[in-house]
């Protein structure tokens, strides 16, 4: 996978404010346009979104269509009829941690934004990846946005970017897991 922040930076993201009409959506320090380029690097494959909440990181992952979009949340706590109604997104009131892991295998690419972020439970899931060998590119949301978070990224040892220049003001990482990434400034 390459990531060229040029090209990132260049998406077009207006179906924000056009279809869902958030203005705040298309504004710097957001992460919808990183995660518009990503499902674009990519063709008929699973796609994991885990911690839906609003359910406006699946409706950004959703715009390739070939792809297949599970997004993952524990309650049902968004109405957002506009994701709902894509037929290449489903969504699952369901802990991440608790899905059947042939199903999480078959992701080739994992945004995971779940709360509380308190790195507690970002590092069961990255645990879990990489002890059953998942192969794939997990991005991360608010890896900075507090010390636990903090702590947690600092102490992932495999391959991993921080993006936050193109990603959430927060903080966006990605860590690749037996895959190779290419990043381009």
């Amino acid at each position: 996978m390459v990531i060229n922040y040029e090209e990132v930076l260049k998406q077009d993201i207006g179906y924000f404010q056009n279809e869902l009409n958030l203005d705040w959506a298309t504004r710097k320090g957001e992460a919808f346009q990183l995660l518009n380029y990503i499902t674009k690097q990519f063709n008929n494959i699973t796609i994991i979104d885990a911690g839906t909440h609003y359910g406006w990181s699946a409706y950004a992952l959703s715009k390739s269509t070939s792809n297949r979009v599970i997004t993952y949340d524990i309650t049902d706590q968004f109405d957002n009829k506009y994701l709902k109604a894509l037929p290449n997104v489903e969504v699952k009131i369901l802990d991440i941690n608790q899905e059947d892991l042939s199903i999480i295998h078959s992701a080739e690419v994992i945004y995971l934004d779940i709360d509380p972020h308190d790195g507690i439970q970002e590092k069961v899931f990255t645990d879990i990846l990489q002890r059953f060998e998942w192969q794939g590119y997990l991005f991360c949301d608010d890896i900075h946005i507090n010390e636990g978070m903090k702590s947690w990224w600092n102490s992932i040892t495999l391959n991993k970017y921080d993006l936050t220049e193109i990603g959430h003001t927060h903080g966006t990482g990605l860590i690749t897991y037996n895959r190779e990434a290419v990043i381009v400034k």
